[in-house]
Parts: C-alpha cells; sequence; structure tokens
C-alpha cells in the first residue's frame, strides 16, 4: 500500500544524554578498505521481512557518478548485507538531491534509512544552510526496477538508480527539524495511522539541538 501522506504531529527538544555504544556484530565485513570506493557507513537498518541488515552507503566523493553540488544530484550507494553471515547480497545507487542553495555540500546527504518492506525504504536527506540552520526531507524509496551494481568498484553512468519520492519536507510545513540523524516507526496513533519518531544530534552542543519529532503515517502498511 502506498503512503498517503505524513504529518507532525508533535516536537520537543530536550538536553542531549549518552549511552553506551554498541559494537557491530563481527560478521559485517568493513567496507572503509574493501576497494569498492565505498568510504563510509552512514546509516543502518535491518529488515525483517527478508532479514537482511541494509547499510545506507554515503560520501562516495564523484566514485558512482558526479560529487555532490548545486547543479546535479549525487549518487549513494545501497548495499544489501545478510544480517547474520555478513554476505553482500545486493547493490544499488541512490540519487541524492542536488545542494541547496548556500548548504554546505559536506552536510548534504542521507543521514537515516529505514525498512518499509522487502524493496522499500524511508530516507532522511539532510543539509546545513550556515546562518540559516538544517534541512530534512523524507523519501520513499525502492529498489525495484533499479539495477544492480553489485561489486563494482565504480557504478557504470548508465546504471538505472532507486526510484524515490518526496512524502515530508519539514521547511514546507514551517518546522525547524534541527541536524534530524535519527528515524524509527512507533506504535499505531489514535486513528490508525502509525506513527514515525525521528531525533536529531545537538553536535556536541556545537551545531543544532537534540529534539524529537513525531510524524503521523497514513496508510504505512
Amino acid at each position: 500500500m502506498k503512503f498517503a501522506r505524513l504529518s507532525i504531529v508533535a516536537c520537543a527538544v530536550t538536553v542531549g544524554i549518552t549511552a553506551p555504544l554498541l559494537p557491530l556484530d563481527s560478521a559485517a565485513p568493513s567496507r572503509a578498505e574493501s576497494g569498492l570506493g565505498i568510504r563510509y557507513v552512514n546509516s543502518v537498518v535491518v529488515s525483517d521481512d527478508t532479514q537482511f541488515g541494509g547499510f545506507k552507503v554515503g560520501g562516495l566523493s564523484g566514485i558512482d557518478g558526479p560529487a555532490a553540488g548545486p547543479d546535479v544530484e549525487s549518487r549513494a550507494r545501497l548495499v544489501q548485507i545478510h544480517h547474520t553471515t555478513g554476505a553482500d547480497l545486493a547493490e544499488y545507487i541512490y540519487p541524492v538531491d542536488k545542494v541547496a542553495p548556500g548548504a554546505l555540500p559536506i552536510a548534504t546527504g542521507v543521514a537515516e534509512i529505514l525498512s518499509i518492506d522487502a524493496d522499500r525504504y524511508l530516507t532522511l536527506e539532510r543539509s546545513l544552510i550556515p546562518g540559516k540552520g538544517f534541512t530534512a526531507r523524507i523519501y520513499e524509496t525502492s529498489t525495484a526496477g533499479a539495477d544492480p551494481v553489485t561489486g563494482q568498484a565504480a557504478a557504470p553512468a548508465s546504471a538505472k538508480p532507486m526510484s524515490k519520492r518526496l512524502l515530508f519536507d519539514f521547511a514546507a510545513n514551517g518546522v525547524d527539524p534541527q541536524c534530524t540523524e535519527g528515524m524509527t516507526w512507533g506504535p499505531d496513533l489514535p486513528g490508525g495511522a502509525r506513527s514515525l519518531v525521528l531525533v536529531s544530534d545537538n553536535n556536541f552542543g556545537q551545531a543544532g539541538k537534540t529534539a524529537f519529532h513525531l510524524l503521523a503515517v497514513d496508510n504505512a502498511r
């Protein structure tokens, strides 16, 4: 079922706290030195339906296509890894939005990914405009119909990327997203909508505040 609408329900700003880190499973391979041109893992999601660990990879810096800029979309790579064996199951190109006017290219990209079903995800794209603050958008994206680029050091320009559709723009709804970096499903809301919870990073008090955003998702199943 397609998403019909996302709407903001509540926002709250709080003081950031720290918690112990959970180590990554040793079966999940480090890709930093794999030779595939992937610089770093930017977010992680586990798909319950397919039993895959999905790694949304950012920071390609032009390896899979043009580098991030105001006139061109950049290309990130979605890597699907088996959650117990660490086997590289599939890789796809994800098209990241152009850098917004005045925004920092280095701060522009996919901050989080969340599984919907076997081939659909929600992606959170975020950027920073100095003097104005952060921007954030939520997209529905799918690997269906996209060309796999599994194991390729650099994806060919002809590779068809994942499709995506804008679901929610914080700025268009008059909400300051802060440095939003986390996103997860929450419980059902009164009326039947499903909740989507997002959290921001205060960057050690240097940029932004720790904030929680609660969104209502219609027809989220």
